[in-house]
């Protein structure tokens, strides 16, 4: 008998301090948050922006994956690092492109992105390639460097590609 009034003492015991231990990593810290932390919620990213009496206020972190539109109709779809045309625009340089082979509906258009900071990230765009007194005449594609600075409301985006000296501005479709 005394044995398993022991035993049973001795279980209840570790139980307890089992117990306390997870009191103390909650109440520690372990799962609390500091201002400037990301954390996950429903598969999204957020900031913790402000700590207060008991209250965690968050903010959405801009992802840039989704479905964008340009000025002139072009539309690019971006998941992850890289993205695809989903829509051609009606502008002649774009129509040779497509007429020639070089570029379609499907095509990757952005690749290798990595967030550079806050609302920046760097990458590759396609650019094409045309001829200085003939713009409208595409004579193929390369790859260049390019930055996407992303607007403060996660709305819209400017892709500059400086060696192209090109500057896009897009737009989240809803």
């Amino acid at each position: 008998m005394k044995n398993t009034v022991r035993k049973g003492f001795l279980f209840e015991a570790k139980k307890l301090c089992f117990l306390a231990v997870l009191a103390l990593f909650v109440a520690g810290g372990v799962f609390a948050q500091r201002v400037g932390d990301t954390v996950t919620v429903s598969g999204q990213n957020w900031r913790v922006q402000e700590l207060r009496d008991g209250r965690m206020v968050l903010q959405l972190v801009p992802t840039l994956n989704g479905t964008w539109v340009a000025a002139g109709g072009r539309v690019v779809t971006i998941t992850g690092n890289s993205g695809v045309y989903t829509q051609m625009d009606s502008a002649a340089r774009t129509r040779d492109a497509v007429n020639k082979g070089y570029i379609r509906v499907g095509d990757q258009f952005i690749r290798n992105l990595t967030s550079s900071g806050d609302l920046r990230w760097s990458g590759q765009s396609l650019m094409l390639e045309f001829l200085s007194n003939a713009p409208n005449v595409v004579t193929g594609v390369t790859w260049s460097n390019c930055t996407i600075t992303m607007s403060a409301d996660g709305q819209s985006f400017t892709l500059n590609a400086p060696a192209f000296n090109a500057t896009d501005t897009y737009t989240r479709r809803q």
